[in-house]
């Protein structure tokens, strides 16, 4: 029983560690990668993320940087001039 217990507690480390190396080495916040917005980044919703790209858009004459997931292109975040980004 013991070692379930640990087996449990050793993947949820390492899935945290993966998380947290994904949102070090991504665009993307922690909230970018909750897709559902329910406070907790699921396998699916980590898998979405992060097969991602990027475009340049202009909005309201603005330029902008569109990261976008390459599964169905809808966008993940948006970062403009204002915002940061620099062409």
């Amino acid at each position: 029983m013991w070692f379930l217990l640990l087996a449990t507690l050793v993947l949820a480390l390492i899935y945290g560690i993966v998380v947290f190396i994904a949102c070090l080495f991504t665009p993307f916040e922690y909230i970018d990668f909750d897709i559902n917005k329910n406070g907790l980044i699921g396998v699916f919703e980590l898998d979405y993320a992060l097969s991602y790209s990027e475009r340049t858009i202009e909005t309201n004459g603005v330029k902008c940087k569109e990261y976008f997931a390459l599964k169905d292109g809808l966008s993940i975040k948006l970062v403009c001039e204002n915002q940061g980004f620099t062409s």
